[in-house]
């Protein structure tokens, strides 16, 4: 007969056993690429990490070109004038200027007139009756110790002293004029116990008058015979026993006088007590025949002590 019909699907058995993996197939053909996703979410952000040491600091480059100068600029309008500012300090003085040329010499003056006295030495104190002696060109001149008046007169050959006892006045004849080389002389003084601001005679010993006469006192001043230039001004004392008086130190300023006005010669000499010192001065003072010179104590520090001095210039 014809087949039958199939019968139902009996129960299925029980599974067997995996039998061996199999050979791996060929692998195949890589598949169309898939579509892109959607972006995921964005992650939390992750911490600042730590900062990186420094670099190593590049080297300088190379200046470049200057560049071209720009075109000048429009002037700007003019400012308003400023107030004037503050005087500035005075400057320092300029240097000395170089001095002129010596301007062209004067005319020739007129001859003066012929000099009437040569070197004169005065010496005081020698004797009782005046003298003078001529050697070469020195003219030394002894006064007597105490005189009242000198006249003087040039151009009498021999030079020669005169002394009167009776009038107390020495009159001096001077060499003839040309006779000397020199016109010099020297006046000394010597004074004891002077007193302050009185004004002495150089050639008289022991008399001194307490202010200047211009009518020509004997007493306070003596002529000067000749032209000449003080000089040499020095001034030396003694404090000493005499007169009973207490040893005593004393500061003397001695002076010359010209016709009664005080000169530069001046000097200040300190006397210790029971000794002795001196002084000079280096000054310079021009006089004329004629003029009246005078010593003068200007000032003392004691007028007690006894000092003796001794005053002298020279006139050349």
């Amino acid at each position: 007969g014809g087949t039958g019909l199939v019968g139902s699907t009996g129960v299925a058995g029980a599974t067997g056993f995996t039998g061996a993996t199999g050979a791996t197939g060929f692998t195949g053909s890589t598949g169309t690429t898939g579509s892109t996703g959607l972006i995921g979410a964005t992650g939390v952000a992750g911490s600042t990490g730590f900062t990186g040491a420094t670099g190593v600091t590049g080297s300088t480059g190379s200046t470049g070109s200057t560049g071209l100068i720009g075109a000048t600029g429009v002037a700007g309008n003019t400012g308003t004038v400023g107030s004037n500012g503050s005087t500035g300090n005075t400057g320092n003085a300029g240097s000395t200027g170089i001095t002129g040329a010596t301007g062209a010499s004067g005319a020739t003056g007129a001859t003066g007139a012929t000099g009437t006295v040569g070197s004169v030495n005065y010496v005081n104190n020698n004797g009782t009756t005046g003298s003078a002696t001529l050697t070469g060109t020195s003219l030394s001149v002894n006064f007597p110790t105490v005189v009242s008046g000198v006249t003087t007169t040039a151009n009498n050959a021999t030079p020669s002293a005169t002394y009167s006892s009776a009038s107390g006045a020495l009159t001096i004849n001077f060499p003839t004029a040309g006779t000397s080389a020199a016109n010099s002389f020297q006046w000394v003084l010597g004074v004891n116990n002077a007193g302050s601001q009185d004004f002495y005679n150089p050639v008289f010993s022991g008399q001194s008058g307490t202010s200047y006469s211009p009518n020509g006192a004997v007493s306070d001043a003596a002529t000067s015979p000749i032209a000449c230039t003080l000089q040499g001004f020095q001034v030396s004392g003694q404090n000493d026993m005499a007169q009973n008086v207490a040893l005593a130190a004393n500061t003397m300023v001695w002076s010359v006088y010209r016709n009664g006005t005080a000169t530069s010669l001046s000097c200040s000499v300190a006397i210790p007590a029971g000794g002795s010192s001196f002084c000079t001065s280096s000054a310079t003072q021009a006089i004329f025949a004629g003029d009246r010179i005078s010593f003068v104590e200007v000032s003392d520090t004691n007028s007690n002590p006894f000092d003796a001095m001794q005053i002298r210039v020279a006139c050349q």
